[in-house]
């Protein structure tokens, strides 16, 4: 793979540089005009980084051939360094031959790595891709040793930490340079205001989603809200581009996921900007968008429950009405998805006997997108719905029994809602489940054929899936109505998880969530 410069996007039938291409929407304009079928806009990703011809190939050995000694090969400068020798015979085998100086440098090999392994785990239908799709071109807008470009560097790097020995250590340094980097350009009002700025505090957040460093536990958060920062002041300065809209529902999610882990009240502009106009659009972005109240819910109950007075009634049946409303609201949104998000449900055969826990159900989804986001709607459901306990208890212990008693169906669904994250524990760690063939309903899966259980063969996507799992077992261990049993079961799974990611999934085992219980987590992490 090789950098080939910065292409045109426009279609071919605009290809004469006299006639630039104005890339609308659903066909350009020239198209239009001579009432041409537009053959669409090319991929500026692929464009960039591209296969080199076996023409193109030659071309150059002859050229190298023509101004290099006789036996002139990259063996020297792979001696350099250690790193670059061991990648070129990762690459190449033990033999060293004289194609061997064709190969792309170290920087470009992880690069690309990089770019395409992220870009392939990732669904069409999540928006994270359009944002990755944009890498391409703003690191080769930005200078050699530019924020984004360290950034970028860092987090490739880090992703090929196990197939190069020296991987980790040259992470670690792109990395205290790339905050350096950024350090720098928040302090320059130009480059303030400049995508490549707010695009590295991305990459410097999946950097620390990628580690998990146990001696910088709170590095996730700070880039978080650093990043929320920089969306503030750029919607102050009127900011505002395809590419800007992405990043700020990205950062959304992120600090909407992160106040809710530390019941703090999400910023007005992360509320009130951008709001989606229904769920058919983007089924996520809606739910996050709904989800922002959440943290506002979980901050007035743990203020109104923590005093050493006791609460007024008026105060707690307030607080109760609006987290009803929320849940409603919520339960809505899954009513109202496309088909596309449904998902099959099957009875788990293990299930039918034995005194062990085994999910009764098995749940396939589309993609892993689409599973993770039913996760985060119900671990969100259940946050909610601790605070209509916490307060129906508190109000039936108060008052005369009256339309906010009705604890025990609360509490159902709450059960309901953990069985569910259950059975789409298979999915997400990757085992074969093919043979699932129900047809789909309107919420989910038809029950009433059996599944075979699940087997241990695993996808390329294994290791994205059984990552959102950690924050949605840690969560649904804390349930109150869950039997022993299920809780002990979803710990096994996390210890099984520990084994792949040290740091969250060994946090998760140590510790317990302590938001179903009316209070914060210690540290706030990525896991969805």
């Amino acid at each position: 793979m090789v950098y080939c410069g910065k292409p045109s996007r426009g279609c071919e039938n605009c290809s004469p540089p006299a006639l630039p291409c104005d890339e609308k929407q659903p066909a350009c304009s020239r198209c239009v005009r001579t009432k041409k079928t537009c053959p669409g806009y090319r991929d500026q990703s692929v464009l960039l980084f591209r296969d080199e011809t076996a023409r193109t190939q030659v071309k150059i050995r002859r050229g190298h051939l023509r101004s290099r000694p006789p036996g002139y090969t990259l063996a020297a400068n792979a001696q350099q360094s250690p790193l670059l020798a061991g990648v070129s015979k990762w690459s190449h085998g033990a033999s060293v031959s004289p194609f061997e100086r064709l190969s792309p440098s170290l920087d470009e090999l992880v690069l690309c790595r990089f770019y395409h392994t992220t870009l392939d785990n990732l669904s069409h239908a999540d928006p994270v891709r359009f944002l990755h799709s944009q890498l391409p071109d703003l690191y080769a807008r930005s200078g050699p040793n530019s924020a984004l470009r360290l950034a970028t560097e860092a987090i490739s790097y880090a992703a090929s930490r196990t197939l190069a020995h020296e991987a980790a250590l040259v992470s670690r340094i792109r990395y205290v340079q790339a905050i350096k980097a950024v350090g720098k350009a928040i302090r320059d009002p130009e480059e303030l205001e400049h995508d490549q700025t707010l695009y590295a505090t991305l990459l410097l957040s999946g950097y620390e989603t990628m580690l998990g460093d146990p001696n910088t536990p709170s590095a996730w958060g700070a880039h978080v809200d650093g990043a929320a920062a920089l969306v503030k002041f750029r919607n102050a300065k009127g900011v505002h581009t395809s590419l800007s809209r992405s990043m700020f529902r990205f950062i959304r999610r992120n600090v909407v996921l992160g106040q809710m882990q530390m019941c703090r009240p999400v910023d007005e502009v992360f509320s009130d900007t951008d709001v989606p106009l229904s769920p058919t659009q983007c089924p996520e972005d809606y739910l996050v968008w709904k989800a922002a109240q959440i943290s506002h819910i979980q901050y007035r109950s743990n203020c109104l429950f923590a005093q050493r007075q006791d609460p007024g009634k008026t105060d707690v049946e307030d607080l109760f009405r609006s987290a009803s409303v929320l849940d409603r609201e919520l339960s809505e949104w899954s009513c109202t998805l496309p088909a596309t998000w449904s998902y099959l449900a099957a009875m788990n055969i293990d299930s039918l006997g034995g005194s062990r826990f085994v999910p009764l159900q098995v749940h396939r989804y589309t993609d892993l997108y689409t599973a993770r986001v039913w996760n985060f709607y119900r671990v969100s459901r259940l946050i909610v719905q601790s605070v209509i306990i916490r307060t129906a208890s508190w109000l039936s212990a108060a008052t005369e029994p009256g339309p906010f008693m009705d604890v025990g169906r609360i509490e159902s669904s709450s059960r309901e809602l953990v069985n569910d994250i259950c059975a789409t524990v298979p999915f997400l760690l990757g085992h074969d489940l093919s043979k699932m063939k129900l047809p789909i309903s309107e919420r989910g899966g038809r029950q009433g054929t059996r599944a075979d259980q699940p087997t241990t063969k695993r996808n390329s996507l294994t290791s994205t899936g059984g990552f959102s799992l950690i924050w949605t077992l840690f969560v649904a261990c804390s349930c109150s109505p869950v039997p022993e049993a299920q809780r002990e079961w979803m710990l096994a799974q996390l210890r099984c998880l520990s084994e792949l990611w040290e740091t969250q999934a060994r946090f998760a085992c140590s510790e317990k969530s302590e938001l179903l219980l009316g209070g914060a987590d210690s540290v706030r992490f990525d896991c969805v």
